[in-house]
This record gives structure tokens, sequence and C-alpha cells, in this order.
């Protein structure tokens, strides 16, 4: 599987998913927005790229789970 810098590199060239149908980040403020961005930002660069070969394999990505506990700390923000 490829190395984080990779991947970014390899995201940075998609576009924009507009995910927020119900416009929900309206409702949220600068801190909240941050905390999205940074899921965002994770799913987009580790996740996306790596998930259907999990999926193809009939396997649990467990070693992506520790990216977001080492990353930050989002159940403090959340």
């Amino acid at each position: 599987m490829q190395g984080a810098s990779a991947r970014k590199a390899e995201t940075a060239l998609r576009p924009a998913v507009a995910a927020d149908s119900y416009r929900v980040a309206e409702l949220l403020d600068g801190k909240e927005r941050a905390v999205v961005r940074r899921v965002r930002d994770f799913m987009e660069i580790e996740v996306a790229p790596v998930i259907e070969d999990y999926w193809a394999l009939d396997r649990f990505s467990f070693e992506i789970i520790p990216g977001p506990r080492d990353s930050w700390n989002c159940g403090e923000e959340v």
C-alpha cells in the first residue's frame, strides 16, 4: 500500500466532494468546522485510496484505525 505522501499527492488531484447536502456546516462554529476538515482530510488521504482493496479482500482495515487517534484527539473536541 502507498505511503501517506503519495496518497496526499494523488488525492490533491481529485475534485472536492460536496457532501453537505443538508448544509449542516453552516450551523457549526470555526472550531467544529476545523474538526470536520481534519476528519475529511484523513478520509480522503488515508482511507479513500485503500478502502476498496480491503473490501475486495473481505478484510477490516485495522491498520487505518490508529491514524485519527495518533494524529489528533477528536474525542476532546467533538
